[in-house]
């Protein structure tokens, strides 16, 4: 099945989304996560533009990236030239920085995240353990712990009750480190 770009309703607010059918109830919490996220699109973080059911299967549908992450281009190329590492640092900022207006956390930071288009922009992604920053916590409900440990914030490794952005500060720096 070919989805044409017109076919594509992209979401607004999380308002709309109870009113959408999209299935199962768990489904329906998902795609509300996914309508926070929506509101706080920038230039810097990858768009999800839809989230529903096609025969019996459940999507997301995000923006294509042309480009590759920035852990693939730190093991082909080592690390990147000061000028550049200093530009995604500001990019992933500007990022953080919406997020944080939006009062949500990202939980997972790290170089496999951040897409590198091929004009050089970089843009954050894989918002899927991304939480509003009152509900933010380390630790998932299974009771496991939610990220990636070597960029995790030391409240985030020790399972404090609530995170806010500077575990996600903590992580860039991390990433900026790698």
């Amino acid at each position: 099945m070919e989805i044409e770009e017109e076919d594509i309703e992209q979401i607004e607010s999380p308002e709309e989304l109870p009113q959408r059918k999209l299935g199962k109830f768990w489904f329906i919490l998902i795609a509300i996560s996914i309508g926070f996220i929506i509101i706080i699109i920038r230039l810097f973080i990858v768009q999800v533009y839809d989230a529903g059911e096609f025969e019996g299967k459940y999507f997301f549908a995000m923006e294509f990236v042309d480009g590759e992450s920035l852990g693939t281009v730190l093991e082909r190329e080592g690390p990147l030239p000061e000028a550049k590492t200093l530009d995604v640092a500001m990019q992933m900022a500007r990022a953080l920085e919406h997020a944080q207006t939006a009062k949500l956390v990202h939980r997972d930071i790290k170089p496999d995240n951040i897409m590198i288009t091929k004009e050089g922009s970089a843009k954050l992604a894989d918002l899927g353990l991304a939480k509003e920053q009152a509900a933010a916590t380390s630790v998932g409900q299974a009771g496991n712990l939610v990220g990636t440990p070597h960029y995790m914030a030391p409240e985030q490794i020790n399972a404090e009750q609530t995170i806010d952005v500077r575990a996600d500060i903590y992580a860039l720096g991390a990433t900026l480190y790698h």
